[in-house]
């Protein structure tokens, strides 16, 4: 049963894509239907189910530099501190949620298909190895005695002015602000209910936007959005007069 529906799927599958485009081995035209319909679909969850099927290779070059265009970041060569690498997702799920309860910010689970470990979760973005080797020496005295300093692609900050750019760009174009950003992180729960009640008090202690941002399992209960995160950490000292656990983080909006 379970392989005649796994059959079925795929079929549906592969006849929805024939529906909007002429198939080809290796690349098939992008229409505005096709694309519309490629949005909609978590394929993600679809390519890791069928990746042995592998006859079609869809790609949008113009969507793709967008993307990476309007990141407040560059990605460059530097230095993390990798604190987990193996192969099921779930743990290093759980080993990222215990760095972010740390109150480290730029925590990463980074998922590399080839090679002999599929996860990892890293910390930090430093362009000298001076500053990974300062917070590996922090996490050693927090107790977190396996991790180890790795050459990896970092996200290093752009300019203000280069942000400016982008912003006017995206208003000028009428599209909403998608990306990673920094923003100050007041609670986190399992529960939505009890996140919705922290939101409301805070939003009126504070007297500024206050918004939940849901990162499954958890809902993250966070104030304001910048750019930068010494932007962050000069509001950071005003919030902590009410919210004396408070801190910094990075996260990302689709």
């Amino acid at each position: 049963m379970k392989n005649i529906l796994s059959h079925t799927f795929r079929t549906v599958f592969w006849a929805a894509l024939a529906g909007f485009i002429c198939y080809t081995p290796l690349r098939a035209q992008m229409t505005p239907e096709l694309k519309d319909f490629l949005e909609r679909q978590n394929f993600r969850q679809l390519i890791e189910k069928y990746k042995k099927d592998d006859r079609v290779s869809l790609y949008t070059p113009g969507r793709r530099q967008e993307t990476i265009a309007r990141q407040p970041y560059t990605v460059t060569p530097g230095y993390r501190v990798q604190v987990f690498a193996g192969n099921e997702e779930a743990n290093a799920r759980k080993i990222a949620a215990q760095m972010e309860a740390l109150k480290l910010d730029s925590v990463y689970v980074v998922h590399t298909p080839q090679g002999l470990y599929k996860y990892k979760v890293q910390i930090g973005n430093f362009r000298e190895r001076k500053g990974a080797l300062i917070l590996l020496d922090k996490l050693k005295r927090a107790g977190i005695r396996d991790g180890w300093v790795v050459d990896a692609s970092i996200h290093a900050p752009k300019s203000p002015q280069e942000i400016a750019v982008i912003r006017q760009k995206q208003i000028e174009a009428g599209k909403p602000e998608r990306g990673f950003f920094y923003t100050i992180q007041l609670f986190a729960t399992r529960d939505e209910a009890k996140a919705k009640q922290v939101q409301s008090r805070y939003a009126a202690q504070l007297n500024r936007d206050v918004q939940i941002i849901p990162r499954p399992p958890y809902w993250k209960v966070t104030a304001g959005r910048y750019d930068n995160r010494e932007a962050a950490l000069k509001q950071l000292r005003e919030i902590r007069r009410i919210a004396a656990d408070a801190w910094v983080t990075q996260v990302f909006v689709q």
